[in-house]
């Protein structure tokens, strides 16, 4: 059966191969690509991001590619040394190095014939944003059964950080830098296994995490323009013999590595390295999600700035999938791709956020003067040692009101119907929120803190708290679907917002609680946020 199709008819078309590496996809784009201006990789880089970008779009998401696509542009390389450029992409954005994408180009390239090859070993070298990537290809009868990659020199950034997720309290992380930044994550320090069961969890934790420490931990590469913590890396021990460790690497748009991801191999390496729990040229073998294997080593200590860095070698196999050509027609309303489902599950429970609902809970049914310490801890099933890591007494669990409403607002974010507009999903929470307070919450305890000096309600006012960039977050999307006017920035609105509940919950808590809070808190919402419509 012969199939043609006329090109006169789309605006634009690609060629790729697809191939998996170890379980993780690389889509390789190799015609179709408009030509990159730059004097180095990393300016070709932000040349696409901020001129093609929508082309990244089209092949990366759906109906294309779906969220945990993986996409390696090839490019003229700018160093002589090199094959060919590179720049790889997701379903987020664009990477600087990448470990499983560099093992499926190189075995693609050898595959192909589009670098000259030699048997049993054919050297093919990359030119990526991060720097050169040096490949060894074992080929056997044309087909390249196995990879080894020289990374860029790889280092630890910062250790022993802390920082406090909602819903998790503190959680301690490495930053250590493999070709992109990591943030490395025991994953038994917050009780979650790695298994493709929890990918999920750890998605929605990973990219709470990503968000926090780029807003919070300032980055600089020593001599590359990297400024940012890309990708977030869960480890923990393992069960398979052959493996030392095993890892869940997050990325992009909430993505799951299904490789042991080389440049999340070599972090984990440099950051061991540091601290003395690896030598050089001991084989590191890292297990995936999915139980897939890479192998890597430490070849030579060199200095990065002023850190003691490692050049590691990764080694790994992939498979080509499939020969695509992909089309863009100018009438499709969906050419430039589009993502469904951003909203994954809601994050593990942590024992701090378990002992603030156990004692709202008990407050409620028993009052707040009886109800002991002793009735909380065992409500929330934790001992009173893991109580007294983050409360001194049962005074301190009063002014966890604020921890108590966001707990709400992260399980109603999980639950609400996706195609309410904004204007709904406002409604809705509040009127769920007022209901929580109405019901479940004692009149007094409220009042004392509402109705309290300002040093008593610092809780509630935090503006850490999820709540605080919940509402701007929803008022802003509601802006830019053409909802929302934006003759005032989302910000501001949200502050009115904020200003108007705390007030209505003042008046509740004056009238002692005599009129429907939800009732009224509708009622004069509804006219607040007619006032925002375009």
């Amino acid at each position: 059966m012969n199939c043609t199709y006329n090109e006169n008819l789309y605006e634009h078309s690609f060629r790729t191969i697809d191939s998996h590496t170890m379980g993780e996809a690389t889509r390789i784009i190799y015609d179709g690509f408009p030509e990159l201006p730059g004097q180095t990789m990393m300016e070709k880089k932000e040349y696409l991001i901020s001129h093609y970008d929508h082309y990244r779009k089209a092949l990366m998401l759906e109906p294309r590619g779906h969220r945990d696509m993986f996409g390696a542009l090839l490019t003229p390389p700018v160093h002589e040394e090199a094959d060919y450029g590179v720049i790889f992409m997701d379903s987020g954005g664009c990477l600087n190095m990448c470990g499983h994408g560099s093992i499926g180009t190189a075995s693609m390239l050898v595959e192909t014939g589009m670098v000259d090859v030699s048997e049993p070993y054919t050297d093919v070298v990359l030119d990526a944003p991060s720097g050169l990537i040096r490949t060894r290809v074992k080929v056997q009868n044309g087909k390249a059964k196995q990879v080894s990659i020289l990374n860029v020199p790889a280092f630890l950034y910062k250790e022993n950080q802390t920082i406090d997720i909602q819903g998790y309290g503190m959680i301690q992380y490495d930053i250590s830098f493999g070709g992109s930044f990591f943030a490395l994550v025991d994953a038994e320090q917050i009780g979650i296994d790695i298994t493709m069961e929890n990918v999920d969890i750890l998605s929605e934790l990973g990219m709470l995490l990503l968000k926090k420490i780029n807003e919070t931990v300032p980055i600089k590469h020593p001599y590359l323009d990297i400024t940012t913590v890309d990708l977030v890396e869960f480890y923990s021990h393992t069960d398979k013999p052959k493996a030392d460790m095993k890892n869940c690497v997050i990325f992009g748009m909430a993505q799951a590595d299904r490789s042991p991801c080389g440049t999340g191999t070599s972090a984990k390496m440099a950051a061991l390295y540091a601290k003395g729990e690896l030598a050089l040229h001991t084989p590191f073998v890292y297990e995936s999600v999915t139980g897939s294997l890479f192998t890597g080593e430490a070849t030579k200590e060199v200095e990065v700035g002023d850190y003691r860095g490692i050049i590691p070698q990764i080694t790994g196999s992939a498979y080509m999938t499939g020969m695509n050509t992909w089309l863009l027609d100018p009438e499709d309303p969906l050419e430039l791709g589009f993502l469904l489902g951003t909203q994954k599950k809601a994050p593990k429970e942590s024992d701090r956020s378990r002992i603030v609902r156990a004692a709202w809970q008990l407050f409620h049914e028993k009052g707040y003067d009886s109800t002991s310490v002793e009735d909380v801890v065992k409500l929330a099933g934790v001992t009173s040692e893991i109580f007294h890591r983050y409360f001194q007494e049962k005074d301190d669990l009063e002014y966890t009101l604020g921890d108590l409403f966001d707990r709400k607002y992260a399980d109603l974010m999980v639950q609400i119907n996706p195609r309410l507009s904004r204007y709904e999903t406002l409604l809705y929470l509040n009127r769920e929120l007022f209901h929580l307070i109405e019901t479940e919450v004692p009149l007094p305890l409220v009042k004392h803190l509402y109705m309290a000096d300002i040093d008593t309600k610092h809780n509630l006012l935090n503006k850490k708290r999820f709540y605080y960039s919940l509402i701007p977050q929803i008022i802003e999307e509601g802006q830019d679907k053409g909802e929302f006017r934006r003759s005032e920035n989302a910000r501001e609105l949200a502050d009115n917002y904020f200003s108007l509940e705390r007030g209505i919950i003042y008046d509740w808590c004056v009238k002692d609680g005599k009129d429907s809070l939800v009732n009224k808190g509708q009622r004069l919402l509804q006219i607040f946020l007619k006032e925002l419509l375009a």
